[in-house]
């Protein structure tokens, strides 16, 4: 099994046609350590060849020699390019609104025969 982290060769593409939502993802990522940094750029930039991490409005792949090796998609809607990543990852939270969409993307890949791994990382109380 390949380790899960992000390089240049093979980077996380994250994935939310939302732009303030990917804003605020992007704030996230500057602020969940103060200790440690993700490097991530939105597409278009200029080290956007160089950074592990990139982040997208619209649905977008590396250039060559780059792999999509990993989406992380935080929209209600599946990534039209999601079959060219190796991994898809879907955030689901745990209000109501968001549980239908997941529950259609769910469907949809299962019926297409991907394998799909839940992974509960709520807080327990």
């Amino acid at each position: 099994m390949r380790d899960f982290k992000a390089n240049e060769e093979e980077p996380i593409v994250v994935y939310c046609p939302e732009k303030s939502k990917l804003c605020f993802f992007d704030e996230l990522l500057y602020s969940f350590s103060s200790v440690d940094f993700l490097p991530h750029v939105f597409v278009g930039d200029s080290l956007e060849s160089k950074t592990p991490i990139i982040l997208s409005a619209n649905p977008w792949l590396p250039d060559m020699p780059r792999r999509p090796n990993v989406l992380l998609n935080l929209d209600n809607e599946i990534c039209e390019v999601f079959g060219s990543f190796d991994r898809v990852i879907e955030v689901v939270s745990t209000a109501e609104t968001d549980k239908s969409p997941a529950r259609k993307k769910f469907i949809f890949y299962k019926n297409r025969g991907y394998q799909i791994h839940n992974h509960d990382v709520c807080e327990k109380q």
